[in-house]
């Protein structure tokens, strides 16, 4: 009678996942990578499941304020940043880390609200990870 014996371990885990996790998850897994030319090519929103999600806007030209909100249930958001661009990040993590700009924040349901100095309109990101690590980078 062994049979069944390692499922706990993974039954628990998803029980965690899915406590901290984001609502509006989606559970793709992998990698995603999305790096815009235009605001017309950018989604409101990004959700994924198990993995990396990057969403690059250094390319962007940003003609008015853009709101943003990026979603991953275990792995990483990673948000690349117009170099000169005014950000408002508001960083949601169930466990792990959040860093942005020269701050950081680690543990659990914790939550990283920080402003990067910049010009022009205001790139608002709104970012959540149930389990992992959100970077908001230049």
């Amino acid at each position: 009678g062994s049979s069944g014996s390692g499922s706990v371990p993974v039954a628990a885990t998803v029980v965690v996942v899915a406590s901290v996790a984001p609502s509006n998850l989606s559970w793709r897994v992998g990698e995603q990578e999305v790096r815009p030319d235009s605001l017309a090519e950018l989604d409101d929103r990004y959700s994924h499941g198990i993995g990396e999600v990057t969403v690059d806007l250094r390319l962007l030209e940003l003609e008015r304020d853009v709101d943003l909100e990026v979603s991953n249930g275990v792995g990483e958001v990673v948000v690349r940043v117009p170099p000169r661009a005014a950000v408002e990040v508001d960083a949601r993590v169930g466990v792990g880390e959040a860093v942005a700009g020269n701050h950081a924040s680690t543990g659990f349901n914790h939550r990283l609200e920080e402003r990067l100095e910049g010009e022009g309109p205001t790139l608002r990101l709104d970012l959540s990870v149930g389990i992992g690590q959100i970077r908001v980078e230049r």
